[in-house]
């Protein structure tokens, strides 16, 4: 059986490949170490981790916006890969900043997030164009498991820079820049040869409000914005939480993170599939069953051999909850006005960040433990999910 069901997807996809490289290594795994071991004699905490994902996605939604629509009205392609060129440029004086001006780092890191998650924006935009809506889970969910892939090669190679130099030397994080580039502009080339017949600029009269109303939209992003802070506030702070209460070493973490990735390939695959043939609604309601499982298991049973089940559990569900989402909303989105529109889809997913993280390092370094926090996580996932099921069961979605 075929992991891409053609060559669009597949050139769509590496583009995936690429960016899990960032959001593993970097928003994961050594940023959220840096701040707690390294930039703390700067001044830095828990909290001030939350502040720099806050004020980055802040910017970055308002860009992924505004670019959005510069994208729709100009070239969609080439503005992808001008911003994923500045993206780069800035992972790279981010590097540096680390051995160098460790003082602007925060700063750096701010502006670096934030172009990086407009670049996400014009990638998901994408997706209106390379499939059908009876596809759309099945694409959606290929691309982000094939993303897992390209974090666990990158952070192999990462994990034997860091012998040879140190944990948190500037080329360890170069290094993620430049596996970024090469591997977008892979998928650059793909999109801009392979895909000749596809226009990705285009005048249909087809517009979102056909299909759901202004009022149930928004509440339908509400319900986005609310499962995307549970799910993201994880990923950042889980290297806290396993180095400080679980006692793991930075080397045990990594190896739980690649766990992590390695079944997310294929469970993500084959959860499209899954969706599209039965319901993305109901399978995005037994992935938060199952985060629920999760959270009580660290909670409750904050030991080595325990993680292991989580990292598992873990593995089964990150892709796909987020993958539901994308498909979703590609589903509902006015090709004409996708960039911005995604735009809008960023504000939902990314807007979250803004508050969780700041309020999540908060009670974490309130309650000196993140126990607490992880659960009030768990209630935002199911009070996004009751708007978002309220809101399919009346349209009734393509996307089932």
């Amino acid at each position: 059986m075929k992991y891409f069901p053609n060559k669009n997807i597949k050139h769509w996809a590496f583009y995936d490949f690429a960016n899990s490289s960032y959001v593993l290594i970097f928003q994961s795994f050594l940023i959220p170490l840096l701040f707690s071991k390294l930039l703390i004699d700067q001044g830095y905490d828990k909290l001030s981790w939350g502040l720099a994902n806050g004020l980055s996605t802040l910017l970055g939604v308002i860009l992924s916006i505004i670019i959005g629509r510069f994208a729709d009205i100009k070239d969609r392609l080439n503005t992808f890969k001008y911003i994923v060129f500045i993206t780069f440029v800035f992972i790279m004086l981010f590097s540096i900043s680390i051995s160098c001006f460790p003082k602007i780092t925060f700063h750096l890191f701010i502006i670096t997030n934030s172009l990086f998650i407009t670049s996400i924006a014009l990638s998901d935009s994408l997706l209106a164009f390379l499939s059908a809506d009876k596809t759309k889970n099945e694409y959606s969910g290929s691309a982000w498991g094939f993303g897992y892939l390209g974090g666990i090669i990158c952070l192999i190679f990462v994990m034997g820079l860091q012998k040879v130099t140190s944990e948190f030397s500037p080329f360890v994080f170069a290094f993620v820049g430049v596996f970024y580039l090469i591997f977008s502009i892979y998928a650059l080339k793909g999109l801009q040869t392979d895909n000749s017949h596809v226009s990705f600029n285009t005048n249909e009269e087809k517009s979102i409000e056909s299909k759901v109303g202004k009022s149930d939209l928004f509440k339908l992003l509400i319900g986005y914005w609310l499962i995307a802070e549970a799910i993201t506030v994880y990923i950042l702070f889980y290297s806290y939480y396993a180095n400080e209460e679980v006692k793991m070493s930075t080397m045990e973490v990594s190896i739980s993170l690649i766990i992590v990735q390695f079944v997310a390939i294929f469970s993500t695959w084959y959860g499209g599939k899954l969706a599209d043939r039965y319901s993305s609604i109901k399978l995005l309601g037994y992935s938060i069953i199952i985060w629920f499982l999760i959270v009580t298991l660290m909670v409750f049973f904050p030991f080595k051999v325990v993680i292991l089940l989580v990292v598992l559990l873990t593995g089964l569900v990150i892709g796909n909850s987020q993958s539901f989402l994308r498909a979703q909303f590609s589903s509902l989105v006015d090709k004409n006005r996708a960039g911005q529109q995604f735009g809008l889809y960023a504000v939902a997913t990314q807007a979250s960040v803004i508050v969780g993280p700041i309020l999540h390092g908060y009670l974490s370094d309130k309650f000196n433990s993140q126990k607490i926090p992880l659960f009030i996580l768990c209630l935002t996932m199911v009070v996004g999910f009751i708007i978002i099921r309220q809101v399919s069961k009346k349209y009734k979605f393509t996307v089932r």
